[in-house]
């Protein structure tokens, strides 16, 4: 559904931020516990980390997004490697512009597989943060160190 990700601009992004981090070109930062989060678009981004990466992160958070490969309301979940960090769901029942069943499709398919997953749905909200998300999102993390 959407352009290979491994021949993008956004890959390519990946991976220099990744040798930048190793390099330490940020500062003291830490490579062995790393987490990924993001919205829509950001949220698929977040997902890719998951497939493109494996091993590389603890513990995402998808907000208002779905499956890697998915696209709006247009969403085949795909092969789910057996090493995909646990995920919290955070979305809008009333999200128009990507469904909720599409991040139900790619829940149930990682629940299926036996992986960890949170799912915390504002039956209120359209495509937005729902207000419980900043504190959902560090306590996902915090509770996989």
């Amino acid at each position: 559904l959407v352009p290979n990700y491994w021949n993008s601009n956004d890959h390519a992004l990946m991976l220099e931020m990744f040798d930048a981090l190793d390099a330490g070109v940020f500062g003291d930062a830490s490579t062995d516990r790393m987490y990924a989060t993001g919205i829509s678009s950001g949220g698929y981004m977040t997902s890719r980390m998951a497939l493109a990466d494996p091993g590389r992160f603890r513990a995402l958070a998808i907000a208002a997004g779905s499956y890697a490969t998915c696209a709006g309301p247009l969403c085949d979940v795909g092969a789910i490697p057996a090493d995909h960090p646990p995920t919290l769901f955070l979305h809008g029942a009333l999200d128009p512009i990507v469904p909720l069943f599409t991040m139900d499709a790619y829940r149930n398919k990682l629940n299926q597989n036996g992986l960890e997953t949170r799912r915390v749905v504002d039956l209120f909200a359209t495509h937005e943060w729902i207000p419980p998300s900043a504190p959902d999102v560090v306590g996902w993390f915090m509770a996989h160190p």
